[in-house]
């Protein structure tokens, strides 16, 4: 794993190297918790974030209005299609009106 997140963040994606190293700890940690495998530990243990010069940073987005609306536009329709899909008990009507 260090190689390949070495070679990432070389290519200039620190970030993407970041979240490939956050996905593997998950696959280890998985492996380890149900004894699969045979590992013994996990070998992407020592490697860390600041190791591909990424600082954690809070993130500040803040959703408009527009992307709101969109949002609960998206959602309905989701929550309309699986309706139709598998109806639940509130009638002909459907869960949002569009």
């Amino acid at each position: 794993m260090g190689d390949i997140s070495y070679r990432t963040v070389d290519r200039g994606a620190p970030y993407a190297a970041d979240q490939a190293l956050v996905y593997c700890r998950r696959l280890f940690r998985y492996a380890l918790d149900r004894d699969i495998y045979g590992l013994t530990g996990s070998p992407v243990a020592g490697i860390s974030s600041k190791d591909h010069g990424v600082e954690k940073k809070p993130r500040t987005r803040i959703l408009s209005d527009d992307d709101l609306r969109l949002l609960w536009a998206a959602t309905a329709d989701l929550l309309n299609h699986l309706d139709h899909v598998a109806p639940r008990d509130c009638g002909d009507r459907p869960i949002f009106p569009t």
